[in-house]
């Protein structure tokens, strides 16, 4: 999400942001989304999912945008349409933005995870996060509150210690230590945010 975030601020091109200023701040925003996501994911999938749905409209907009080979400032308005729109359509239709809270955050965890981890192409790794996160993001459809606690507290466990230990936490570790740390962490944020979201929805169904 922060690659996202950098590609949308250099694509948008604003002066008064340096490269190191623009990935602070995707950092921190992927930080506080993947906490939300975590803790708080069920509560908060309308807001997470219109989240989700300006940076997927966005980034569709840009790839219609290059294909029409659109020129300034047309470029833009098209792609700020279509992350308005995408958003809007996410927060309002529940189970569209909830199949895109649960297929990118999903996808997005499991492809960092097999690039980092595993020798696999990047190809592949792709193609394996696209086709685990299709799997859960409909199955987040059809059984919604199980599957919406479940693949948000993972998707956003794993995003928050990616994010964490790839840009803020830069320990001289062993590459095998710094892996079980990394993965010890994000497991442990997975298991809490289940747990606090299933004991703070037990009540309301």
């Amino acid at each position: 999400m922060v690659n996202i975030l950098n590609e949308l601020n250099t694509y948008l091109n604003v002066p008064a942001l340096t490269t190191d200023m623009t990935t602070m701040i995707a950092v921190v925003v992927t930080l506080v989304i993947a906490f939300v996501c975590c803790f708080f994911g069920y509560k908060s999938s309308r807001g997470i999912a219109a989240v989700v749905g300006f940076l997927a409209g966005a980034a569709g907009g840009r790839m219609i945008a290059q294909m029409l080979k659109l020129e300034s400032p047309i470029d833009l308005v098209v792609v700020l349409a279509a992350a308005i729109i995408v958003a809007i359509l996410s927060g309002w239709l529940v189970k569209v933005g909830i199949f895109l809270i649960v297929l990118l955050g999903v996808w997005g965890a499991v492809y960092s995870l097999l690039t980092e981890y595993t020798s696999l192409e990047r190809v592949f790794a792709l193609i394996a996060g696209l086709v685990a996160a299709a799997i859960l993001a409909v199955l987040a459809v059809i059984y919604m509150k199980p599957m919406i606690i479940v693949a948000t507290a993972v998707a956003g466990g794993l995003l928050f210690a990616d994010t964490l230990f790839q840009h803020l936490i830069k320990v001289r570790w062993s590459a095998q230590t710094e892996m079980l740390v990394r993965l010890g962490v994000g497991a442990l944020l997975v298991i809490l945010g289940m747990i606090v979201q299933f004991a703070s929805t037990r009540r309301r169904y």
